[in-house]
């Protein structure tokens, strides 16, 4: 049985920006004193928790009083944007892709985010890739990206012999070589960067093996 766990945000859906763009404004809403580092490879783990564990480490502040009000924050502000009718695109391709890969009865697909799990499952309902449950992990989970693909792998039902993560950013190429997964690169921030890539899913070579 073989495993392909997915990114979610800039992998499966074209929601990296506006992801970014939101979580700031949900954490300036609650924290307006607090500052943001030059960029998200600057936090040791660039997932929702754990930026915002980070600053509220920097800033002295207790967990205990904003780490709930900024998550719950960030949730009213997707649901917002969601209310206003607005959608959530999916990645070019993705959707044929799924239909497909699901076709293979020795193949499981996961997803594996680094953001809520609340804002993700609005993500994925918005977007109208999936129609039923299946596994995920999200930064409710764990604060570290690997920690996150391993609880969403241990999910799955069936011994998995062989695991793919598939994202768009450079710490999940990272996390898929610590864990000794198999990396397929998608979208522009990881073109040069990693073998094998597709500038999106319209392009299925990289799945050709267990495509029905």
């Amino acid at each position: 049985m073989v495993g392909i766990i997915f990114d979610l945000d800039g992998t499966l859906v074209d929601s990296y920006d506006l992801d970014e763009r939101l979580y700031r404004n949900a954490v300036w809403s609650v924290l307006p004193e607090v500052t943001f580092r030059n960029s998200w490879h600057d936090y040791r783990h660039s997932t929702d928790s754990g930026v915002l564990m980070e600053i509220l480490k920097d800033y002295g502040l207790p967990m205990s009083e904003y780490y709930q009000s900024v998550r719950r924050r960030f949730g009213e502000l997707f649901v917002n944007h969601f209310q206003s009718g607005n959608h959530c695109t999916p990645i070019p391709g993705v959707s044929d892709l799924l239909s497909k890969l699901r076709q293979n009865p020795e193949l499981q697909i996961g997803i594996a985010t680094g953001g809520w799990g609340h804002t993700a499952t609005m993500k994925i309902k918005a977007s109208g890739l999936f129609d039923g449950n299946i596994p995920m992990a999200s930064a409710d989970d764990a604060q570290s990206r690997t920690e996150i693909m391993q609880i969403c792998a241990e999910k799955m039902n069936s011994p998995i012999s062989e695991f793919h993560y598939v994202g768009d950013a450079e710490w999940d190429l990272r996390a898929a070589d610590r864990l000794g997964w198999r990396f397929v690169g998608v979208g522009k921030r990881l073109m040069g960067k990693c073998n094998p890539w597709i500038p999106d899913f319209r392009d299925t070579t990289p799945f050709v093996n267990v495509l029905p």
